[in-house]
């Protein structure tokens, strides 16, 4: 996890490079306050994670195999939602288009309550 946008689109760009080519492997970047508990349904609020939860609706196309990669970090609600829009514009220019789980450009969804604010990527397989 970064707290800088360059640095966090970096680290995106290797993650892609070193796991593109697997088998059914998807792709999928967002924001949160909760990252965890967004993808997962783990609450992490209290600073005592749940052992179990129930898998988000949007992460249910892999469900088996789901890894979460927290990139970007930030107080800045407006750098966040920029950092989401570059984000998923690297994913769609290097990953087939069948891999690609965003359906729109980002960064224009609900606000979330509070900050810090989060940027992360959600891969499969």
């Amino acid at each position: 996890m970064s707290y800088d946008p360059e640095r966090a689109k970096s680290t995106l760009a290797a993650l892609i490079e070193e796991s593109v080519h697997y088998a059914n492997c998807r792709f999928k970047v967002g924001m949160s306050y909760d990252p965890i508990h967004r993808v997962f349904g783990v609450s992490t609020r209290n600073g005592i994670p749940a052992t179990h939860g129930r898998l988000n609706r949007t992460y249910r196309w892999q469900a088996e195999s789901l890894t979460l990669f927290v990139l970007l970090k930030t107080f800045d609600y407006a750098q966040c939602q920029d950092a989401e829009r570059d984000m998923i514009r690297i994913l769609r220019d290097r990953v087939p288009p069948d891999q690609v789980m965003n359906n729109v450009g980002g960064g224009g969804g609900r606000k979330p309550s509070q900050a810090p604010y989060h940027v992360y990527l959600v891969r499969s397989g």
